[in-house]
């Protein structure tokens, strides 16, 4: 999806595709709120609550510093609630921010419910079925602990 000029150019520059992630979250907050207002900011808000708690088992350096990459999404949550907060009062970022995480939930139950079915055992399919079924293994592993450990109230 992404051109491998670009892949290869961010490969050798991370912290350069830290900034470019971070200006692109809160340009797109920005954006989505002169669109669509309080109701784009409710859709940022969920947006990167589930991509915090997806992307959260990942690590990468940044900086110098290990990192999860679920942590670049928290600076747009935390715009977007505080914008949210002072256009429409503390009640509706409460209120976003509660709704993003039973959306969370809801996503970790219906995935793991998708992990219950066996991948496709056709003979043309099968290995590749079964890599992107441990893939979401692999990734579903750990995503039920960001979810439930980002409840911090």
């Amino acid at each position: 999806m992404i051109p491998e000029f670009i892949q290869t150019f961010y490969q050798g520059h991370q912290n350069l595709l830290w900034l470019t992630t971070v200006i692109l979250d809160l340009g797109i907050t920005i954006g989505m709120y002169r669109l669509f207002g309080r109701d784009g900011l409710l859709g940022c808000i969920i947006l990167a609550i589930l991509l915090a708690n997806i992307q959260g088992p990942k690590l990468t350096m940044i900086f110098g510093l290990q990192t999860s990459l679920g942590v670049i999404f928290y600076s747009g949550i935390f715009f977007a609630t505080d914008l949210l907060s002072e256009k429409y009062g503390r009640a509706e970022a409460s209120k976003a921010i509660l709704i993003g995480f039973m959306i969370s939930v809801t996503m970790v139950l219906m995935m793991s419910l998708a992990l219950l079915f066996e991948p496709s055992n056709q003979p043309n399919t099968a290995e590749f079925s079964m890599r992107i079924h441990e893939a979401f293994k692999t990734i579903l592993n750990f995503t039920p602990r960001f979810v439930f450990g980002s409840l911090q109230v």
